[in-house]
């Protein structure tokens, strides 16, 4: 009949929101030991997102959690591998997440495997950048499939594509990076995905 519409269409309701993080980095300091101590920091950009789910990978163990700078409390902390939702602050739309964490290997191995990925969370990641930093006598082996070798002036995929950079949230983060000490002795090994 005339005036009866066949369906009504409307805009999709944003439930949880959208987020993504514009680049993933992860450090990850090699010890003779066969300790393995990574840092993994997401600049994110939320729009509307009241958590995301962090995944740790089995075997390693969750040292610290932070969120632009201010430690996050959890029962994570010192617990292996499994995965655990984080509030995100809705009101800021850049939002820094840092994990340590930390992995043991057979140091009377000769070598060890280093996973390229500290932790992933559940949006997507536009840029991932991996730097393993190896104690004299040591050497990265073969690059790990998906990821390259580049030195450290090498661009981010949208400074090559569009020529720009985005914002960097970093509101506080003084209050958890590394001590400049700990990079003594080791020699950095840059990768980044392999595109």
């Amino acid at each position: 009949p005339d005036g009866l519409a066949a369906a009504d269409v409307a805009p999709a309701e944003e439930i949880d929101g959208r987020a993504w993080a514009w680049v993933a980095r992860v450090r990850c300091w090699c010890h003779e030991s066969g300790a393995t101590e990574c840092e993994s920091t997401f600049e994110i950009e939320n729009h509307g997102r009241e958590e995301i789910v962090l995944a740790v990978p089995s075997g390693r163990i969750v040292e610290a959690i932070a969120i632009d700078g201010t430690i996050v409390p959890t029962d994570a902390v010192g617990v292996a591998g499994g995965t655990l939702r984080i509030a995100l602050p809705v009101s800021r739309r850049r939002v820094e997440l840092f994990v340590r964490t930390l992995d043991r290997a057979d140091p009377t191995l000769d070598s060890w495997r280093v996973q390229p990925v500290g932790c992933t969370v559940d949006v997507p990641v536009l840029d991932r950048r991996v730097v393993l930093l190896v104690p004299p006598g040591r050497e990265v082996g073969p690059s790990v499939a998906g990821y390259r070798l580049t030195d450290a002036g090498s661009p981010a995929w949208m400074e090559r594509l569009l020529a720009a950079r985005p914002r960097s949230s970093s509101q506080g983060v003084g209050v958890i990076e590394a001590f400049t000490e700990a990079n003594a002795g080791f020699r950095e090994a840059r990768k980044v995905v392999d595109a």
